[in-house]
């Protein structure tokens, strides 16, 4: 459990939501929706799983689901931001030499 949260705040220590919705920009590109969409099916996909092998829906269990959803989405969200910040990056180096 420790390594595992170690490498999520590893991960996230990478950018910064201010950050990312600047590079981004407002509104989004369409792949990003995609993109989140995704997590979302895949956060369903894992919490029917647990379900179906009997995890119970107490406080708890919703918001320790809660908050893994906002981590995997951030990570996603930085991800893609950091993505268009190094595709930037070689577009403005190619250019210069």
């Amino acid at each position: 459990m420790d390594t595992a949260r170690a490498l999520v705040e590893q991960a996230l220590k990478l950018c910064d939501s201010e950050t990312a919705d600047a590079i981004i920009g407002s509104p989004p590109p369409e792949e990003y929706g995609t993109l989140m969409k995704g997590v979302k099916a895949a956060y369903q996909m894992v919490w029917m799983m647990a379900r179906g092998n009997g995890m119970k829906q107490t406080n708890a269990a919703l918001t320790m689901g809660a908050q893994a959803m906002l981590m995997m989405a951030t990570i996603v969200h930085y991800a893609y931001a950091l993505g268009i910040k190094r595709g930037r990056e070689i577009r403005d180096a190619d250019k210069r030499g």
